[in-house]
């Protein structure tokens, strides 16, 4: 741990799960079985979001960018709601993904799965979630947490989940942002009271190393990043090695080729983005020339 100079704060241990009479490579089962839970004091600086940009104060991440710039001007919460819903649906506007492979920014393969599912069905390369289960999970979960903050979706059909989660959701994201907002300025940020840890990935390649949002703690993440904190604690549930690519689930079952799951795993190591994100990229730069004239 010393290489990568982060502070190791707790390890929790499971019960381990067995894979008995099954060839497969001990890479691969480190994958399929990788349940070791830790406590790490995370640089915000070189963390990714889940749209591949970078959680710092200058990220073009649409919901970080959007939230960061009005704040500078708030004046109270209901115009900076406002503001802030503004420019996040503008972000919906230049940013569109017609298939799979434009949202990870990949090579067409007539073969692949990724031709049969939409979107919101997305699955990392070195997650052991296959697309179908995420196909049928998602929607549940997204009815259940935008729930939670204001936004009732009545329907139990997944695909309409989606429809109403992309029209109407921006409200109840901002909401919740506000939400922590207001209760970090007041009363600090303290995950270790519930263990509500913001939860990451840690992505290596060589001797470097990055670090993404993994299933909960999006919201948080972004919320920290625009209030100026530096450092995070949260609960490390995954490490992928760029090296290890062949042996990654989604790999192994032919949902991705292993230059395919490379490309994705650059494209958060390096905060780049797919081209599909291009126009709100130019937006958010000729908002930067706007602000200084």
């Amino acid at each position: 741990m010393k290489k990568f100079d982060i502070d190791v704060k707790r390890h929790s241990n499971h019960k381990p799960l067995k894979y008995l009479n099954k060839n497969i490579h001990p890479l691969s089962l480190y994958y399929l079985s990788n349940n070791k839970e830790f406590i790490l004091n995370l640089d915000l600086s070189i963390g990714r979001t889940s749209r591949f940009y970078d959680l710092s104060q200058k990220s073009y991440d649409p919901h970080l960018f959007s939230l960061k710039k009005n704040l500078k001007k708030v004046v109270n919460y209901d115009l900076y709601h406002q503001k802030t819903l503004l420019m996040i649906n503008k972000s919906k506007e230049y940013i569109k993904f017609k298939n799979l492979f434009e949202f990870y920014g990949i090579t067409k393969n007539s073969n692949s799965l990724l031709n049969k599912y939409p979107c919101w069905s997305n699955v990392l390369p070195w997650e052991n979630t296959k697309i179908r289960d995420k196909y049928l999970s998602f929607p549940k979960s997204v009815k259940f947490d935008r729930g939670k903050n204001g936004l009732k979706i009545n329907s139990n059909n997944g695909i309409e989940i989606m429809k109403i989660d992309e029209k109407f959701s921006a409200n109840s994201h901002i909401s919740q942002y506000i939400s922590l907002i207001n209760s970090i300025k007041n009363y600090g940020y303290s995950p270790e009271k519930n263990d509500n840890y913001i939860e990451a990935e840690i992505l290596i390649k060589e001797d470097d190393y990055r670090w993404k949002v993994g299933g909960e703690g999006n919201h948080r993440a972004l919320v920290l990043t625009i209030l100026g904190y530096k450092y995070v604690d949260c609960k490390i549930n995954k490490i992928i090695r760029y090296e290890d690519a062949k042996f990654w689930p989604n790999v192994i079952n032919g949902l991705f080729t292993t230059k395919q799951a490379q490309i994705i795993f650059m494209r958060f190591f390096d905060a780049k983005p797919p081209k599909s994100y291009s126009q709100w990229n130019d937006y958010c730069k000729k908002f930067h020339l706007d602000e200084k004239f």
